[in-house]
């Protein structure tokens, strides 16, 4: 918050869509710096967002002080003013609740609240709770129409939220099963791979031919490819190690790459990365020469002080190449578009950037990258 308070209505909501855009500060934060300006604004002693079930009322966040409103504090809604918001299916307030035969007598003599204005918080299509303004006082105006369309933008802005970290929570809970599947299925596959590789193994010492030593190959690429999924599963997907820049790449050219193109490695540093997400980065990069730059490409990768890349020998990118990375786009009629997009969703997750040049070629540089050295083990090996 500003450190003197707004004045206006339209100060007051500058401050609330500043507050509700700061990606950075975290939401249980957010919500309580809400709630005060809530208060300022409205000039009432308290603040509180509830969440309600089975007829249960629930304080999930409190700024200001009650005998009875606390973080935590629970009662029926029988004893609750928010029973009113609930009844009405929108805004409900009051400045003389005492008086008033409009709250039942269980809530008035329970939490002595003079002042109340409280309004419905939805998540997604359901009701999760009330957004409430209170005070023991009463209240000399009744709340302007500017006063109750702030509350309801706070309430708007609280279920979108509150939304957001249901939805984030079901996702997690499906990534688990997913993982848990992942896990399960790669187990079940490492047997039947075994007995392939054995099988192919005593039929390449019995006979020379070119496609059982391919066959092989591809067991090789399938285990590896499996071992990474498995890895990923296990929840290694948030760890760096120190990997060969150069060697990653070829791996991945040897995925996408067609007879006629050339892949010219011209470093054999290292990165600190993410090894599967760094050769899906190269995947991508390279089906985009290929696919652009045509089947005989040749493609290059060089590295400096803290910055690789990746250039091919192509007509470079098109006029529209600033918005590749955050549209996708394609000049080739097979192409998705999307291939420098998820260069850069990789390229964020490592703390690097994007840029595109089109000097002598299309050419993709990516800068603020880590090149730590490699460390020799007790043998003196490198690892």
């Amino acid at each position: 918050m500003t450190d003197s308070p707004p004045a206006t209505h339209e100060e007051y909501r500058h401050e609330l869509r500043r507050l509700a855009a700061d990606v950075e500060r975290p939401f249980e934060r957010k919500l309580s710096e809400a709630l005060a300006l809530g208060c300022s604004y409205l000039g009432v002693e308290m603040g509180f967002l509830t969440r309600i079930a089975d007829d249960i009322q629930e304080t999930v966040a409190v700024e200001g002080e009650n005998h009875l409103i606390r973080d935590g504090h629970a009662w029926p809604m029988s004893a609750s003013y928010c029973q009113r918001v609930l009844e009405e299916d929108g805004p409900f307030e009051t400045t003389n609740a005492m008086q008033s035969d409009e709250i039942p007598a269980l809530a008035t003599n329970t939490f002595e609240v003079e002042t109340y204005l409280g309004t419905p918080v939805s998540a997604g299509t359901d009701i999760y709770g009330t957004l409430c303004f209170a005070d023991e006082d009463q209240r000399e105006e009744p709340f302007s129409p500017a006063e109750s369309e702030f509350v309801e933008e706070l309430a708007d802005w609280l279920g979108r939220e509150l939304t957001h970290h249901a939805v984030r929570r079901d996702l997690e809970a499906q990534n688990e099963q997913l993982e848990h599947f992942i896990r399960t299925i790669g187990h079940d596959l490492q047997n039947p791979l075994a007995v392939v590789r054995a099988n192919l193994e005593l039929l390449d010492t019995e006979y020379d031919d070119e496609r059982i030593t391919m066959a092989l190959a591809g067991v090789d690429e399938t285990e590896a490819l499996l071992e990474e999924v498995m890895e990923y599963a296990e929840g290694h997907r948030d760890e760096r190690e120190q990997i060969s820049l150069g060697a990653v790449a070829r791996k991945a050219w040897e995925t996408v790459a067609s007879d006629a193109a050339t892949l010219n490695v011209t470093t054999d540093t290292t990165v600190s990365a993410r090894r599967w997400r760094l050769r899906q980065l190269f995947e991508n990069l390279f089906e985009n020469s290929i696919t652009h730059a045509g089947a005989d490409v040749t493609v290059t990768l060089a590295a400096g002080d803290d910055w690789f890349r990746v250039c091919d020998d192509g007509p470079g990118f098109p006029d529209t190449a600033e918005d590749i990375t955050s549209a996708g786009v394609t000049t080739h009629e097979d192409g998705t578009g999307f291939g420098l997009a998820i260069v850069e969703r990789i390229a964020d997750a490592h703390d690097w950037t994007v840029e595109l040049t089109s000097e002598d070629g299309a050419c993709v540089v990516l800068t603020g990258v880590a090149f730590p050295e490699l460390e020799a083990d007790d043998s003196g090996n490198m690892r």
